[in-house]
């Protein structure tokens, strides 16, 4: 589907602008008119030295459905470096472009569920938290009225060999999680009071949900399942 849409990407180096997407039918098919996802010209790497490993999420390119901060949505090609926060993807003449800090709202993978690294959206332009920048990238584990969430990220931590005094430097991956309640994002904390605290509004029914269900506070698979439960009560 992805080889008969044509993307347009009229992009300028550090520039800014509002995107804009029209749509019109041509011999070709629809075609698809970005006036941009804006973005910075990539050249070179900001990474000086050998450094073990991959700053990206996945080395992989991948097809995913992209929806800009006005709504626009649109296919592309991306790779997103995890320790930067930056969402890398191929312009129309293939070049490589960093999207423009905050503009990409939500990245929605295609045919990558087998991948659990991709089996979750990513959303972005949660209120800080944790002495966190703005804009940073979150897996989606939950969504609804309230939302557990993952970041993935990356550090590069430096190790010593003390017998040769040889020094290496290795991309590290992280990961931490946050509930996303009332327009407040919170570290998860693995306590239940934190959990159920912001679950008040249905006590009767998280209750009767918790006596049929065994949940550990601390193991993020039951907490997705409880927050999804959450969710559905009506």
């Amino acid at each position: 589907m992805l080889k008969n849409i044509l993307l347009l990407l009229l992009l300028c180096p550090f520039a800014t602008a509002t995107a804009q997407v029209g749509f019109a039918n041509t011999f070709n098919g629809r075609v698809i008119s970005v006036a941009d996802i804006n973005g910075q010209s990539l050249i070179g790497t900001q990474y000086k030295g050998n450094i073990e490993g991959t700053p990206f999420l996945t080395e992989q390119w991948l097809d995913v459905m992209v929806q800009l901060k006005n709504g626009a949505a649109i296919p592309a090609k991306v790779k997103l470096n995890i320790e930067s926060n930056e969402l890398y993807y191929m312009d129309s003449i293939k070049k490589i472009r960093i999207a423009d800090d905050g503009l990409v709202k939500r990245i929605d993978f295609i045919n990558a569920a087998s991948d659990e690294k991709l089996k979750y959206p990513l959303k972005s332009g949660y209120p800080p938290a944790d002495n966190l920048k703005a804009n940073l990238f979150f897996q989606v584990l939950a969504e609804g009225k309230m939302e557990l969430l993952c970041r993935n990220y990356k550090l590069i931590e430096t190790f010593k060999n003390e017998a040769s005094g040889e020094i290496r430097k290795e991309f590290i991956e992280k990961n931490k999680y946050y509930l996303y309640y009332g327009e407040t994002l919170r570290a998860y904390n693995f306590q239940k009071e934190q959990v159920l605290q912001l679950m008040m509004d249905k006590e009767v029914e998280i209750n009767d949900y918790l006596q049929a269900n065994k949940i550990n506070f601390k193991k993020i698979p039951d907490i997705q399942k409880l927050v999804a439960y959450y969710n559905r009560i009506k």
